[in-house]
């Protein structure tokens, strides 16, 4: 995140449920997992990750077939 990042306006820019997505992705690790404690489907929450990612311009998990990960960026947001 960049010196000239607006990070109030990010914030006003998120609805609650990406910022509890977040915290459910750090805590669970797997979007399936994360879908189903949302009562949300995979495509859905890929959705609002990529959402949530487009507000920062950076990735905030880095994906693998095992589930996700949080990035600096990510651990710093679910922080």
């Amino acid at each position: 995140m960049t010196a000239g990042f607006d990070f109030g306006r990010t914030l006003r820019r998120l609805r609650m449920r990406h910022l509890e997505l977040l915290a459910l992705l750090g805590e669970v690790g797997t979007v399936r997992a994360a879908a189903q404690r949302m009562a949300l489907t995979q495509p859905a929450l890929s959705k609002m990750l990529h959402e949530i990612e487009d507000c920062f311009a950076a990735p905030l998990f880095d994906r693998s077939r095992s589930g996700v990960l949080p990035t600096p960026a990510g651990h710093y947001l679910i922080a």
